[in-house]
């Protein structure tokens, strides 16, 4: 009996190790596998029999809840394949989760474990007897394969290197034993007795490493591609570590805890899954090739995969799943208690409650309905209108703080008011409080859509004087003509009714336009006395 070195490898735990969510499905997880094309893992529920998906971010849904209980699974091709209880063996279609396989019966006892060969065979292991079973999978038939004449088998594993499957039985020693059996001819051998008891599992990683999982003693043992030893104790404290997975595109060992409801996530520090020349210990990028180790912000991520580059974020939180850390994505809204939201340099958002994260915008523009009556809006670059909207979900009061210019009012600033659109059309006035020194003034209401700031005057500014400069001349006359007779857009103060350049007021600038403009600019006409503005005497 070869006897096993404990050398406790320097293992990393993810930031899963016990993946969790709001509801965690996991119930008595006892197999899992890993779904490389989907970037996910799929782990079974011994207790309830549904097999659950479990994303990148331990995101988890149910992939199956048809089955009673469910045991060892395996993916061969696009299928997964179950050792299912009571029925035997099933696969479902690893995009829909539908039946596509099966169930046949596996053996006349409780299926333990399953693994596939490539020569079209899936091989299945009983808990109460020493038989391997292969099933056909074009014929969908299964028969005995080898019988070893042990109590019961454990773990199973396809070793595509030697074409042999290697196989856990237990027995009245120590620790079970380890048998190969050669493909296809079925010859079994004893390759060693152990001291690792109850094997529950048996994976490969790309260097041809066997892992061998204990499900008595919670441990993870390591040993060379013969199995002669030594074995290395990998990692250890697991609450009945079962049938465990190597994520070979990610240099992950995965461990079921049966008793603990979890899955943890494991890396192979000696891994280097992205080909850059950093194992996995050391490298700040472990599943994106950096091998010059960038590192901008200095928090640790490395520059090719921090979804935050430029500002420090070790913690890479992403609660709205966008791709660009909470940290630096522009109005991101967090949940919590009078969460505060720089929306521009200028505007803030404070909201009382927001129990679901999103983001909170707002966009600029220079139409919108009319100001209310006997006010003009104020902006910079003729952009009054605020619309701000989010998709968080929050409840009770929203402050909204906006800091002015002086230079945008004609009167006084103590006359500056908030307005904010209401449900129905209109505007409301929504001012909660102003600091003149500051030239602060903040909003109070309980939803979200345009906002505009507004002093008491007249809110067609530049109608009958498209340039703003004053005064009506030639400059406005060439402005009307093109707007009349060369396609030229046509422009609207924000809150006026009609296009500046309709000075006749009836819905469209032309050749009437361009006579009055003319009579204004060269026979001194008053264009507040003989234009349509709402505001001329």
């Amino acid at each position: 009996m070869t006897r096993i070195s404990v050398c406790l490898a320097v293992v990393a735990l993810l930031s899963l190790p016990a993946v969790a969510t709001s509801q965690n499905l996991l119930n008595g997880p006892e197999s899992v596998a890993c779904d490389t094309l989907r970037d996910c893992y799929l782990v079974s529920n011994w207790r309830d029999g549904k097999i659950v998906r479990i994303d990148r971010e331990g995101n988890q849904s149910y992939f199956n809840t048809s089955q009673t209980a469910v045991a060892g699974i395996h993916i061969r091709d696009d299928v997964l394949y179950c050792a299912s209880t009571p029925v035997g063996l099933v696969g479902f279609d690893l995009e829909t989760g539908s039946v596509v396989f099966g169930p046949i019966a596996a053996g006349p006892h409780l299926p333990q474990d399953v693994t596939s060969d490539t020569s079209g065979y899936v091989y299945v292991t009983q808990t109460t007897d020493g038989v391997v079973y292969r099933v056909d999978v074009a014929t969908q038939t299964c028969t005995t394969f080898v019988t070893a004449g042990f109590d019961g088998a454990g773990g199973i594993m396809f070793d595509a290197q030697a074409n042999r499957l290697l196989v856990a039985f237990a027995s009245d020693g120590v620790g079970d034993l380890i048998y190969s059996v050669s493909l296809p001819e079925g010859v079994l051998s004893l390759v060693i007795s152990t001291e690792v008891p109850a094997i529950d599992g048996l994976t490969e990683d790309d260097e041809g490493n066997i892992y061998l999982s204990s499900y008595t003693t919670g441990k993870v043992y390591k040993t060379t591609h013969d199995l002669v030893g030594p074995y290395e104790l990998w990692s250890s404290g697991y609450l009945a570590g079962a049938d465990i997975e190597y994520d070979r595109k990610r240099g992950i060992l995965a461990v079921p805890e049966f008793l603990a409801d979890r899955l943890t996530l494991v890396l192979d520090p000696v891994a280097d899954p992205d080909d850059d020349g950093v194992l996995h210990a050391t490298d700040n990028c472990p599943w994106t090739s950096n091998p010059g180790q960038d590192d901008t912000d200095s928090d640790g991520i490395g520059d090719a995969c921090d979804n935050c580059p430029e500002t420090p974020n070790p913690s890479q939180a992403d609660l709205n799943h966008s791709g660009i850390g909470d940290v630096c994505e522009p109005g991101f809204t967090r949940p919590g208690g009078w969460v505060s939201v720089d929306l521009t340099d200028s505007i803030r958002i404070m909201f009382a409650e927001v129990t679901e994260a999103g983001v909170t915008v707002v966009t600029l523009s220079g139409s919108g309905p009319a100001a209310p009556s006997g006010y003009r809006p104020v902006s910079a670059a003729g952009l009054p209108y605020y619309d701000i909207h989010t998709d968080a979900t929050y409840t009770g009061t929203i402050l909204v703080r906006f800091l002015y210019d002086p230079a945008w009012l004609l009167g006084p600033e103590e006359d500056l008011l908030l307005f904010h659109e209401i449900e129905g059309g209109g505007w409301e006035d929504c001012t909660y409080s102003q600091d003149v020194g500051s030239h602060v003034i903040w909003a109070e209401t309980d939803g979200l859509s345009n906002f505009i700031l507004a002093e008491p005057g007249c809110p067609c500014d530049c109608h009958g004087d498209p340039q703003c400069d004053g005064v009506t001349n030639v400059l406005d006359v060439v402005r009307a003509v093109n707007v009349s007779f060369r396609s030229e857009t046509a422009a609207t103060d924000p809150g006026c009714p009609n296009e500046q350049t309709d000075v006749s007021c009836d819905g469209v600038t032309n050749v009437i336009d361009v006579v009055k403009f003319v009579n204004v600019a060269f026979r001194s006409g008053d264009p507040l006395l003989q234009f349509c503005d709402p505001c001329a005497p």
